[in-house]
């Protein structure tokens, strides 16, 4: 009660102090399309059997959203109204293990971190073929962003970012173990932006910035339940306006920082009507007006509208 309390303060008074607004466009639920055969499964396996459970998520140029599912597992690519396009449960004859972070390539297909079986699979346009970019049993990867011809991925378990070139040959490592600048606790999430790289340091409570070579350039966040303070934060995104969206699990909310780490909304709160979340998870942004949210345990995605933006 009183968690929710404060929260609820801390809403009406950046509702009041900040000219951007965020408002809810719609809510997506995922659904297989309306055929004969999947109204047959339908009424054998019921409503529950057909849940998507979206974690990671992805806008791809086309208009396709690509969302990963933990409890299935499966990467999901819907069509633009929601219904599912394809579902990929292997990676050859391999089941995939965890797939969580997700992230389009550029031309149509997606790179996906799966954490289980630890490694990096590309899947082309259609998601017809794919290739395995990187794998490495001492690591656990959690999260992937590209720039350019690099990928950056999250390895969680050793407390740095990997920088790969699109082959798999790694590049270099940012971070170490520590709470110093510059160094990791747990990292989970990466964002990219012209600026550079945005790393969700986890369990430092805490967004750290790099420019594109890994050179420090900031750090904001602590723990705690307030504006600017993170409990267990999930994801981040970078719109190019440079805003920063992080979700957080624990208290079923996004907040939202201008460029330089300043604290400016909280979006959402626990609930099932639209512009609530259960957990969420995943996030991504389009261009400077477009939020889409994974409201993972709601089995459901949110997009919403920036209708006026912070220079």
């Amino acid at each position: 009660m009183r968690r929710n309390m404060l929260l609820g303060i801390v809403m009406l008074l950046t509702s009041i102090s900040s000219p951007q607004t965020i408002h809810h466009v719609r809510t997506i639920i995922p659904c297989e399309k309306k055929t004969i055969f999947n109204r047959f499964k339908r009424v054998l396996f019921g409503r529950e059997d057909l849940q998507l459970q979206p974690h990671g998520i992805a806008k791809l140029a086309d208009g396709h959203l690509a969302v990963t599912d933990t409890r299935l597992p499966a990467v999901v690519l819907l069509n633009p109204d929601g219904t599912i396009e394809r579902t990929v449960r292997k990676v050859g004859e391999t089941p995939l293990g965890m797939p969580v972070g997700i992230c389009g390539d550029g031309s149509g297909g997606v790179y996906v971190v799966d954490s289980v079986r630890r490694g990096l699979v590309h899947f082309d346009a259609g998601f017809d073929r794919y290739r395995i970019i990187a794998a490495d049993k001492r690591a656990r990867f959690t999260d992937v962003a590209v720039m350019e011809d690099l990928l950056y991925v999250v390895d969680t378990d050793n407390h740095q970012v990997r920088v790969y070139d699109r082959s798999g040959a790694l590049q270099s490592t940012i971070g170490e173990r520590g709470k110093g600048p510059g160094q990791f606790n747990f990292p989970t999430a990466i964002a990219v932006h012209e600026r550079g790289l945005y790393v969700l340091d986890t369990m430092n409570f805490r967004v750290q910035v790099f420019d594109r070579d890994g050179n420090f350039l900031l750090m904001f966040g602590r723990n705690g339940n307030g504006g600017g303070e993170f409990g267990k934060a999930k994801d981040l995104a970078v719109n190019e306006a440079g805003h920063i969206f992080v979700s957080d699990v624990e208290f079923d909310h996004v907040q939202v920082f201008d460029r330089d780490g300043r604290f400016l909304h909280v979006l959402g709160r626990t609930g099932q009507q639209d512009g609530q979340f259960w957990m969420p998870s995943g996030i991504c942004t389009v261009g400077k007006d477009r939020v889409i949210v994974a409201d993972t345990h709601n089995h459901r995605i949110q997009e919403f509208e920036i209708r006026e933006v912070v220079e």
